[in-house]
């Protein structure tokens, strides 16, 4: 969901939970973070395994663009609680696009 080049990642281990972050940091415009944020409140009102299931099914019927089906299997396959929070910048066209995912370390 990158329209620019770079990325920065932040991983920690929050000891009092028993769990990894992992922070993904990339440039975004509004458009794609919100399109992102949406899919990501999607998710987390549906049955990973059948939200995962769904995407499969639709990126077949995509041409030449992104399956679209890496937050679902993300979500899916770690079983991470996963948010997003855009971050504006001063004077630019574009801001950073934070995805934060949580690994339960059991």
């Amino acid at each position: 969901f990158s329209d620019e080049d770079g990325i920065r990642l932040e991983i920690s281990k929050n000891k009092d939970k028993n769990s990894i972050i992992l922070r993904v940091f990339n440039s975004s415009n509004k458009k794609l973070a919100d399109e992102v944020m949406r899919r990501l409140d999607e998710m987390s009102k549906a049955d990973p395994f059948q939200y995962y299931v769904a995407k499969m099914r639709e990126s077949t019927k995509r041409k030449g663009e992104s399956a679209g089906l890496g937050l679902a299997r993300i979500q899916y396959e770690t079983k991470a609680d996963l948010s997003a929070i855009y971050h504006k910048r001063k004077n630019h066209n574009v801001g950073i696009l934070e995805i934060k995912s949580v690994f339960a370390l059991d």
